[in-house]
């Protein structure tokens, strides 16, 4: 996607005075198409930094994406993420285990889906650290050993050194879960993915 349509994309979906504060961080409009750095353009660069601001767009593009029925405008904003995430090299050996943190409602309802052996597609971005302490807390914690995590520290505006992105639509086998307990009482839940498909 050209840099100009992008900036349209963000309009409609952040508004005109946060689209064109965000451009400012990384280009002017003119410029959205030159190389950021290595491969990746201003308008890839762009999308990043809009996804991992503080403002919390990252929450909004990923509801939309786990919905089912995404707006066209979170879906044209994911495909430049997504081409941008596949210009990274993606983390390997030890450090592409990573964690998530995540607060289910009712963990045994969430845990019914992580069938040992099953596979489960996550729709939108993943985003997670390399240190378990760094697992953004909640209840549930995810120990996902990844094909195509990528490290996106170096463009977030807040530059979180742990922070790794795995695209959209990754597929993943379920090789473990356990709760974890206090007395008799479920406090986490404890599940082990492995990603089963390597993207180029």
């Amino acid at each position: 996607m050209r840099g100009a349509e992008f900036l349209e994309v963000l309009t409609r979906l952040i508004g005109v005075d946060e689209a064109a504060r965000c451009a400012r961080r990384i280009s002017s409009p003119s410029a959205l198409d030159e190389i950021f750095h290595g491969q990746i353009t201003n308008t890839e660069a762009l999308a990043f930094y809009v996804y991992s601001t503080a403002n919390g767009w990252h929450s909004y593009i990923n509801e939309q994406l786990w919905s089912g029925r995404p707006d066209p405008d979170v879906v044209a904003f994911a495909q430049v993420l997504d081409a941008g995430l596949g210009k990274i090299v993606p983390i390997t050996g030890k450090q592409a285990t990573v964690y998530r943190g995540y607060h289910a409602a009712d963990m045994a309802a969430f845990e019914a889906h992580y069938v040992p052996d099953g596979i489960v597609t996550f729709p939108a971005f993943t985003s997670a650290s390399f240190s378990e302490a760094g697992a953004f807390g909640g209840n549930v914690l995810f120990i996902i050993r990844a094909l195509n995590g990528r490290a996106i520290w170096w463009l977030s505006p807040n530059f979180h050194e742990e922070e790794a992105l795995l695209p959209t639509g990754c597929r993943f086998r379920v090789i473990d879960k356990e709760f974890l307990s206090v007395g008799s009482e479920p406090v986490k839940l404890v599940i082990v993915l492995q990603e089963i498909d390597q993207r180029p």
